[in-house]
């Protein structure tokens, strides 16, 4: 549940907090880096549950979104560099396997974070280091935009829960997937576009979601 995804990283703030308030001499520099890391590590996590939730809440509400044309090279610049730190503490490469992004309509704000939870999650549960691919192709009338890691891959039978609303697997590892990616499937949902995932194990998964096809306009030769 969400309130256990809070309460957990919660907890391990408190706990290291009191470690070190209650005799931080008795620790040398290294310990106290690490439980301070740690403690950052879990202040993250939690400041991404609330920011997920107070997505789902704008998604849920009825009120006119001002869709238009989206810069997708932009959304993932933008994506990267809020993933710096994540991208350099884990060493890991991302490849983008794209020339040229093409023309989508949508909402940008919520089109980044969809790539910022796909890419996120790839690098965290990806390899070791994380090797994440981007791309982009066109299936039944409709973009195709993808994110493929070279992580140890999901069992078929929990593939299907992955965009269940809260739902929380029971390998540890996999742990955390489920909230961020219940919100992708309501903004894509919100979008006219569809979500999935493709992936085996030992070979890796890649998650995808698709929004309707976009024809850029001609250019006037005439002007």
């Amino acid at each position: 549940t969400v309130a256990h995804d809070l309460k957990n990283p919660l907890q391990g703030i408190v706990g290291y907090a009191s470690l070190l308030v209650s005799d931080i001499s008795q620790f040398g520099t290294a310990e106290v880096v690490h439980y301070l890391q740690v403690i950052t590590q879990y202040g993250e996590r939690m400041s991404a549950i609330i920011n997920e939730l107070l997505l789902l809440a704008t998604v849920r509400k009825q009120g006119d979104v001002a869709f238009g044309t989206v810069d997708m090279a932009r959304v993932i610049d933008n994506v990267l560099l809020r993933l710096d730190y994540l991208i350099r503490h884990q060493h890991a490469e991302i490849t983008i396997n794209v020339t040229e992004w093409p023309a989508t309509w949508g909402y940008a704000p919520w089109i980044e974070e969809v790539w910022a939870n796909y890419i996120s999650n790839a690098i965290k549960y990806g390899g070791k280091p994380p090797s994440v691919e981007l791309g982009t192709d066109q299936i039944n009338g409709q973009t195709r935009f993808w994110v493929r890691d070279n992580g140890s891959g999901i069992p078929l039978d929990k593939t299907d829960q992955l965009f269940t609303e809260f739902n929380r697997l029971e390998q540890t590892h996999l742990e955390g997937y489920g909230l961020g990616l219940s919100i992708v499937r309501r903004v894509i949902d919100r979008l006219g576009g569809e979500v999935g995932v493709e992936s085996a194990p030992g070979q890796g998964s890649t998650f995808f979601f698709s929004l309707p096809l976009m024809v850029k306009p001609e250019t006037d030769p005439h002007g």
